[in-house]
C-alpha cells in the first residue's frame, strides 16, 4: 500500500516539474517578469549593454572597455545565454561621441579554444582612441543578421 502511494507521489511529481518545460522562469533565474520592470529581460553575461533583436529572437551584448578603447559585440540566443556564431565580415554601428556620432565597424574575432572561426564567430570588436575614457554607450546599430533574420534600424543606450 505504501509503494502505491509513493508511485503515485512520484507520478504527480515527474508530471509537475514536465509541465514547467524550457519556458518556466523562477526568481533567481536571471529574468525579470515583473509588470513593473517591463517584462522578459535577462542580464547580459559580460557585464555590458544588453541589446533585444526582434520579439525575444536574439540579443547582442555591446561591452565598452573604456581603459582600452575597445568596443566588443557578443551575440547570444533569445535567452542571452549562448553565444550565436555570424557569419558577417564586420558589423557597423554608430555610436554619440562628444564630438558627435561616429560610425565604427566591429571586426569578427577567432577562437582557437572555441572553433570560431573569422566567418563563424559571435564576437566582433573595435579599438579606437575616441573610446578612451567613455561613459556610456549611446548609438544606433543599422543592421545585423542573426539566424537567416535580418534585424534594422536598433538603437541603444539613453532614451529610447
Amino acid at each position: 500500500m505504501n509503494f502505491d502511494r509513493i508511485t503515485a507521489l512520484g507520478l504527480v511529481l515527474a508530471l509537475g516539474l514536465a509541465g514547467c518545460g524550457d519556458h518556466a522562469h523562477h526568481e533567481g533565474d536571471g529574468h525579470d517578469h515583473s509588470s513593473e520592470g517591463g517584462g522578459h529581460t535577462h542580464a547580459a553575461p559580460h557585464g555590458g549593454l544588453l541589446v533585444e533583436l526582434g520579439d525575444h529572437e536574439a540579443n547582442v551584448e555591446l561591452l565598452l572597455d573604456a581603459e582600452a578603447g575597445t568596443l566588443t559585440l557578443f551575440a547570444l540566443g533569445a535567452h542571452a545565454e549562448q553565444p550565436v556564431r555570424l557569419s558577417a565580415a564586420g558589423i557597423d554601428l554608430t555610436l554619440e561621441l562628444p564630438e558627435g556620432p561616429v560610425q565604427f565597424t566591429l571586426a569578427p574575432v577567432a577562437h582557437g579554444v572555441t572553433g570560431e572561426t573569422v566567418g563563424d564567430t559571435s564576437e566582433f570588436k573595435v579599438q579606437d582612441p575616441r573610446l578612451v575614457g567613455l561613459t556610456g554607450l549611446v548609438g544606433s546599430l543599422p543592421a545585423i543578421e542573426v539566424r537567416g533574420a535580418r534585424y534594422t534600424d536598433l538603437s541603444f543606450g539613453g532614451a529610447r
